[in-house]
């Protein structure tokens, strides 16, 4: 069922999406806000075909790229 958009329910997605970001940072978490050029968001379309989300891809990428560089 998609999501209502009467006022009271945009609200609600709004508080709980504030929430979150909020606990994340608490947590050590960064939000971060990056524009990248078309071949770059082309690959993360791509990625994120499959139904994974771009926090996850990037998520895993970065973590690739240290575990890879700390060897």
């Amino acid at each position: 069922m998609p999501n209502a958009n009467t006022p009271h329910s945009r609200a609600l997605r709004q508080r709980t999406a504030i929430a979150r970001r909020q606990q994340i940072i608490a947590e050590g978490g960064l939000n971060l806000t990056v524009l990248i050029h078309k071949p770059a968001a082309d690959a993360l379309r791509a990625l994120t075909a499959d139904g994974a989300t771009k926090t996850e891809v990037v998520s895993e990428a970065l973590l690739t790229a240290a575990k890879s560089k700390a060897l």
